[in-house]
C-alpha cells in the first residue's frame, strides 16, 4: 500500500509537466507545420511562375489557412468553407490546414493590409517604392497562441524570409521577439 500511496504522489506532481510537455509539443508541430506550408508556397511561386498565397481566417470552432494558386479577381478561397469547395473560380487549392478550437490553439495574423499573405515568382517593384519584394505585404505575420503555453510568431519578410519567434520569451526553447 505504501509503494501504491507514493506511485499515485509522484504522478500526481508528474501529470502537470507531462502535459505541459505535450501541450508545448502540439504548439510547435502545428507552427512547424505552418512554416513548411509557407516555405513551399515561396518556392511553388518561383517553381512555377504563379502568383501563390495563403490567407488565415477562424471563428468560434477552428482558426485555419489555404495556400492557393491565386487566380486574379475571378474567385476566392475561404478555409472556413466545407472541404472541397475551399476555392471557387479560377482559384485553386494547394493545401489547406484547420486547427479545431478544441485544441486549445489559436491561428490569427496581421499585417497592415489583411491576413493574406502573396509569394510572387520574381521581385516585385511596387508603384513608389525603390525596393524589390518576393512577398507581399512587408510586415505579415501569424500568431500561433494558447493561454496557458504562450505564443509563437511567425513573420515573413520582403525577400519571402521566414522566421519564428515567441513574444516575450514565453515559449521554452525558441528565441524571445
Amino acid at each position: 500500500m505504501v509503494v501504491v500511496a507514493v506511485l499515485l504522489v509522484l504522478m500526481t506532481l508528474a501529470a502537470p509537466s507531462i502535459r505541459d510537455l505535450i501541450g508545448t509539443q502540439r504548439l510547435q508541430t502545428v507552427n512547424s507545420t505552418l512554416v513548411t506550408d509557407l516555405q513551399f508556397a515561396r518556392s511553388e511561386a518561383v517553381r512555377r511562375q504563379l502568383q501563390l498565397s495563403l490567407v488565415v481566417s477562424g471563428d468560434a470552432q477552428q482558426s485555419c489557412y489555404v495556400l492557393y494558386i491565386d487566380g486574379g479577381f475571378n474567385g476566392s478561397c475561404n478555409c472556413l468553407r466545407s472541404s472541397g469547395s475551399v476555392c471557387t473560380g479560377s482559384y485553386v487549392e494547394l493545401r489547406s490546414f484547420r486547427l479545431p478550437a478544441s485544441t486549445g490553439l489559436v491561428l490569427s495574423a496581421s499585417s497592415s493590409a489583411e491576413s493574406k499573405v502573396n509569394f510572387y515568382p520574381a521581385p516585385q517593384t511596387p508603384t513608389g517604392s525603390t525596393t524589390p519584394r518576393y512577398s507581399d505585404p512587408t510586415d505579415w505575420q501569424a500568431e500561433l497562441s494558447s493561454s496557458e503555453l504562450g505564443t509563437l510568431r511567425t513573420s515573413v519578410n520582403a525577400a519571402g524570409v521566414i522566421s519564428t519567434c515567441s513574444p516575450s520569451g514565453t515559449v521554452k526553447r525558441v528565441a524571445a521577439c
